[in-house]
């Protein structure tokens, strides 16, 4: 396919229109006698060295390789890359404290564009000077200035101003717990907020927990209430049987029940086996 070049437009529809192929559109005349400028595409204006990167330094010594001009490919006409030397500060900064970026800041617009500051220029010597609760931004802003105005080496800049800004952090937070406690001893409530309050439903719930487990032990201790279990005592001496038998020449019956003492069972709940008219005692029996 025969490639179509933007400036010869129209010489391609001049010959279309010569061979009959094509109507002469009312712009062709005027645009053969003001063709455009035969200007290569996407040739990059020309740019200031504000925004442009810093320049390399030159690799041309006695030592160097020389490469024949013939051997280099030309250069692809690519739009430069976009450099600021607020974006190089600021990656910086987030990098050397990326929790300055989890801080809330709002988005929203207003009609009008904000005013410069009244202190800008030599004047600006102290990060203080244009607030005592500064952000992220104040500081990035406050080290170019060093760098640019009061020329400053960029390492020197930055350092100042994030120990300014540090200063100021710090005075900020110590100001706000000091007034929250003074608040409190006024009888002053805050109300608590989401997270605050996620962290009371999770430890509410983990309490119900507690209280759960404590009521499944009890029903399974109260399942096993029946259940034989032989307690650990001391058998003390082997008597043959001795005692045994003294205790039923006593009257006294053995206890089979260690689960239940005599303390568990009510007085009136007792029975007594005497008073039943099928109870039959061992002495009638020896005696038959």
């Amino acid at each position: 396919m025969t490639r179509r070049v933007a400036s010869k437009v129209h010489q391609q529809v001049s010959r279309l229109v010569g061979a009959g192929l094509l109507k002469s559109p009312p712009w062709l005349q005027a645009v053969i006698d003001h063709p455009p400028l035969p200007l290569p595409p996407k040739v990059p204006a020309r740019r200031d060295a504000y925004d442009l990167p810093p320049e390399k330094p030159s690799s041309h010594s006695p030592t160097a390789r020389h490469i024949p001009t013939k051997h280099l490919r030309p250069p692809k006409a690519l739009p430069l890359p976009i450099h600021y030397l607020e974006d190089r500060v600021r990656r910086q900064f987030f990098k050397d404290r990326p929790f300055e970026a989890f801080r809330a800041v709002t988005l929203v617009e207003e009609g009008r564009i904000e005013e410069e500051h009244s202190v800008r220029g030599h004047a600006w010597t102290r990060l203080r000077q244009r607030g005592r609760n500064p952000i992220a931004e104040d500081a990035i802003r406050f080290a170019v200035h060093l760098h640019q105005v009061h020329k400053q080496p960029l390492t020197s800049a930055y350092r100042a101003a994030v120990t300014q800004f540090d200063a100021l952090r710090s005075e900020q937070y110590i100001m706000t717990r000091f007034a929250v406690l003074e608040a409190e001893a006024h009888g002053a409530v805050f109300v608590s907020k989401e997270i605050e309050r996620g962290f009371k439903l999770e430890e509410r719930a983990l309490e119900s927990w507690e209280v759960t487990a404590a009521a499944d032990d009890g029903a399974n201790a109260a399942r096993k209430r029946w259940k034989a279990v032989a307690e650990r005592r001391d058998p003390g001496e082997w008597t043959g049987g001795r005692d045994y038998v003294r205790l039923w020449k006593q009257g006294t019956r053995p206890n089979y029940s260690p689960m239940l003492s005599s303390e568990d069972i009510p007085p009136s709940e007792t029975l007594d086996m005497t008073k039943d008219e099928n109870f039959v005692s061992t002495s009638s029996l020896f005696r038959s």
